[in-house]
C-alpha cells in the first residue's frame, strides 16, 4: 500500500517577499523612536490579499475592534526582512511574541464607531510585545487611515517608559468600561483636550510599518471609507515582536503577567 503524496493548498511561493532592490525602504522618527516603513513587501500582494480573504473571522483578541484569522503558516520571511533594516537601528533582533508566534495573523476591523466602549475611543500601548508591525493589505482604491500616535497633554508622555507600572500609563486612567475626559466620539482620529495627535503613518497597499510598541497610539481608521463586507473592511498582517532573549532571560514582572493574559487583555496593533 502507497501513502499518497499530499500537496500543499497554499502556495508558499507567493508568499515570498520582495529583494532588497525591489523594496523602498524609509525610516521615521516617531517621539524620539524609530518606525521602519517598507513598501512592496510581498511579491504577490493580491495573492496575500485573497488568501487573508478566504479565511474564517471569529476570533477576538483584547480591545481590538474587531476579529482576527490565524494560520499555520511561517511568518518568518517578514521578520527576517524586518531584522535586517532594524538591527542596527534598535541594537537588537526581533522574535515573536508568546502566544502569536510563527503564524500568519490576519486582522480586520469589524466595530462601528458608535459601538466602541470607552477605551476603545482612546489611544493605548501594546504593552505586552516590544514592537508591533502591519501590513496594509486593502487595494489603492480602499486603502485609508493608517496607524496614529499620540501625546497625553497633562503629563506629555508619548511613549511609555520600560518597565512602567500598567496603571501608571495615561491610557489606562480609566477602566476600558468607564468614560472619561479627552474620549473620542468614536475612533481617535483628532486631537481633543487631553489627547495630541502627533504623527500618522499612512495605510498603503502592500506597506509594512514596524513601531515600538510602547508608542502610545491607535488604529487611524474613518468608518465611512470602508464597507460592512469582508473584502470591503479594513484589513491588515499583523505582528507582535520581542527583543530577542536568550533562554532563561528574566522579564520585568509586569510583562511577564502582561504576557500572560495577552489574548484577554491586551489592545492589539493599530
Amino acid at each position: 500500500m502507497t501513502t499518497p503524496q499530499s500537496r500543499s493548498v497554499i502556495d508558499l511561493d507567493s508568499l515570498a517577499v520582495n529583494g532588497r532592490e525591489a523594496l523602498t525602504v524609509a525610516h521615521e522618527t516617531v517621539a524620539g523612536t524609530t518606525a521602519l516603513i517598507v513598501d512592496n513587501v510581498y511579491r504577490d500582494p493580491d495573492y496575500v490579499r485573497g488568501l487573508a480573504l478566504s479565511l474564517s473571522y471569529h476570533r477576538r483578541a483584547g480591545s481590538y475592534p474587531g476579529y482576527f484569522a490565524y494560520l499555520s503558516v511561517s511568518a518568518s520571511p517578514v521578520l527576517d526582512l524586518i531584522n535586517t533594516l532594524m538591527s542596527d537601528i534598535i541594537g537588537a533582533y526581533l522574535t515573536f511574541t508568546f502566544p502569536y508566534k510563527d503564524d500568519l495573523v490576519f486582522a480586520i476591523v469589524t466595530d462601528r464607531a458608535a459601538d466602541l466602549s470607552p477605551g476603545q475611543r482612546r489611544p493605548h500601548v501594546d504593552d505586552f510585545c516590544d514592537f508591533a508591525a502591519l501590513i496594509y493589505l486593502n487595494p489603492p482604491e480602499q486603502c485609508s487611515g493608517g496607524t496614529s500616535f499620540w501625546r497625553h497633554r497633562p503629563t506629555g508622555m508619548e511613549l511609555a517608559p520600560d518597565g512602567a507600572d500598567p496603571a501608571s500609563i495615561p491610557t489606562r486612567e480609566a477602566p476600558s468600561d468607564q468614560p472619561a475626559a479627552g474620549d473620542a466620539t468614536g475612533y481617535p482620529s483628532d486631537s481633543t483636550e487631553v489627547w495630541e495627535l502627533t504623527h500618522v503613518l499612512p495605510a498603503r497597499y502592500n506597506r509594512l510599518v514596524v513601531y515600538n510598541s510602547q508608542l502610545i497610539h491607535s488604529p487611524f481608521y474613518k468608518e465611512d471609507d470602508f464597507g460592512t463586507t469582508l473584502p470591503a473592511r479594513r484589513l491588515t498582517q499583523n505582528f507582535y515582536l520581542d527583543r530577542f532573549r536568550f533562554p532563561g532571560a528574566a522579564r520585568s514582572a509586569s510583562r511577564q503577567r502582561l504576557a500572560r493574559t495577552a489574548v484577554d487583555t491586551s489592545g492589539p496593533a493599530g
